[in-house]
């Protein structure tokens, strides 16, 4: 209760008609551009709590609630977007420029249209009424704000850097979108097979020409109905953002296709090494970053943007320690990897953090480049052997009959001749409940004559190409990128749209959606990590 009590008592002017709801927050009105410096302290005191100086904010409560620092700002209900959310009973409007410094007027194609967007219902605020508003707790209509709407005893400079930070929230249209277009890419790192490859586009294609497609019809619905949805009529453009070379040189090659045309967010894209670079750009630039098909996600660095489908090969690592300490008894596991992959020395990694200490001790068996490598995985005694290695490497290999193997799916998905009888520790399930959801996205792409094959990377492309369509169909035309993470971030949670994984699940600031493993033979998956929040 208190957790709630916390984040609803962030929401500025909360009630009593403050504002308008997201979809009147069309009218793109030019503001007065305040001055740099002030809108970066503004943004400290919406999104942290913190005034210039580094003091916390403070807010009190009609309730009588005290809230401080992060618990204070305006971003704890109001969102980063400013687009506000609801929590049960409660709504939090959009605090945005559009919503609070203009008169808007509903721009409409005809009468029938204007009737159904309403009215404003109140007259546009400025710097002095909202000090007012925030320090008095009464609107500008002398009616009360509700009572978990903190009453703040800002300074006047405060109020002056919070107000010129609100006046650029959700006011420009951000890059990438223009009265025509909106522009998204995906990003493909370099080594990623050609197969994989074809069927990321493929999708991306198909999926691209029907959106577009339905997108030119649009306008004439508006005109002869009551169509508020999708009033932003842009057509996607989406671009492919090849990378070359090492993961040093990635950020220079993301930053000039950046410059040469910048996009609302990246959408899906492929890789199996770092996804840090990437990752890092996503942050320094503010760019969404959607539901990447990646197997070293960069899940535990501070994370606004990138919603990750899970932590990858670390998440198997995760979910393998957590079913070997609860099924095996005392004794050693060893595991088995080649030294120099990445993939395999971070699995080895995550797994020795991840196993409980006292009753399971792991040893490590690392495999060189010599093409005649050991002819016995694992030492005498083991009670299991863990083998972080590809099909390829595997086929020279035999496995140790005498105890439990256990594969990796992300490296190996099918178990190679020889190895029929080791355990695959996967991310998804399999058999008939896995067919049954996947079934759908299979009559996609057959009606739309997609060749089979990388089924893995059709299916989740789609996922995320209809994750930021439900996104951007519910933000009108309201576009902010935040808006746009906060929305997939939702929608997860209640899409029916079919994915690879069979749960997916996001909390409020939540960038990782799947926490479970499935290990061959068992029904019931591994609860493994639960991904850290955002800052």
């Amino acid at each position: 209760m208190g957790i709630l009590i916390a984040r609803l008592a962030g929401a500025a002017l909360l009630s009593a008609g403050w504002l308008l709801g997201p979809a009147a927050a069309c009218a793109q009105v030019p503001v007065k551009a305040p001055a740099v410096a002030a809108a970066a302290a503004g943004e400290r005191i919406y999104r942290s709590g913190v005034t210039r100086d580094g003091t916390a904010i403070r807010g009190v409560g009609a309730n009588g609630i005290v809230l401080q620092g992060q618990e204070a700002a305006c971003a704890q209900c109001h969102r980063p977007s400013g687009f506000g959310t609801a929590e049960g009973a409660f709504v939090v409007r959009p605090i945005t420029a559009n919503d609070l410094f203009q008169e808007r007027a509903p721009v409409a194609a005809s009468p029938r249209i204007a009737h159904q967007l309403g009215k404003p219902q109140r007259p546009p605020y400025d710097d002095a009424s909202l000090a007012r508003t925030l320090r008095s707790g009464v609107d500008m209509r002398g009616e009360a704000l509700g009572a978990l709407m903190p009453r703040y005893g800002l300074s006047a400079g405060e109020l002056r850097d919070l107000s010129a930070y609100l006046h650029t929230l959700g006011a420009p249209p951000p890059e990438g979108v223009d009265d025509r277009d909106v522009h998204f890419a995906t990003v493909i790192q370099p080594g990623v097979p050609a197969s994989r490859r074809a069927a990321l586009l493929a999708v991306f294609d198909a999926f691209i020409r029907d959106k577009n497609a339905a997108v030119r019809s649009e306008p004439a619905r508006r005109s002869a109905g009551a169509m508020r949805m999708q009033r932003a009529y842009r057509r996607w453009v989406t671009h492919v953002w090849q990378l070359e070379g090492p993961p040093d040189g990635w950020g220079e090659q993301l930053e000039r296709f950046y410059r040469a045309q910048p996009v609302f967010a990246l959408v899906s894209g492929l890789g199996d090494q770092d996804w840090t670079p990437l990752h890092r750009f996503s942050e320094r630039r503010r760019l969404p970053c959607i539901l990447p098909q990646t197997l070293l996600p960069a899940a535990a660095l501070p994370n606004r943007y990138t919603i990750y489908f899970s932590d990858g090969i670390i998440l198997e690592a995760e979910g393998l320690a957590r079913h070997l300490a609860g099924t095996l008894a005392l004794g050693r596991v060893t595991q088995v990897y080649r030294g120099g992959d990445p993939l395999a020395e971070a699995a080895a990694a995550a797994l020795r953090r991840a196993l409980p200490s006292g009753r399971i001790e792991l040893a490590d068996q690392v495999l060189g480049d010599d093409p005649r490598p050991e002819r016995r995985l694992g030492r005498q005694g083991d009670i299991a052997t863990v083998v972080w290695l590809d099909g390829g490497q595997l086929a020279s290999l035999s496995p140790a009959p005498e105890v439990p193997v256990y594969l990796s799916g992300s490296l190996a998905p099918a178990a190679p001749p020889g190895w029929e009888r080791s355990l695959l520790v996967t991310r998804w399930d399999t058999g008939d409940a896995h067919e049954r959801r996947v079934r759908r996205v299979r009559d996609w792409l057959r009606a739309r004559a997609i060749p089979d094959g990388e089924e893995a990377v059709q299916v989740d492309a789609l996922f995320a190409l209809s994750m930021v369509g439900e996104a951007m169909m519910h933000m009108l035309d309201s576009f902010s990128r935040e808006y746009l993470v906060e929305l997939v971030e939702h929608n997860v949670n209640v899409t029916v749209l079919p994915s690879m994984y069979p749960h997916l699940s996001l909390g409020r600031d939540m960038r990782v959606a799947a926490h479970e493993v499935y290990v061959s033979g068992e029904t019931e998956p591994v609860s493994a990590s639960v991904a850290a929040a955002g800052p």
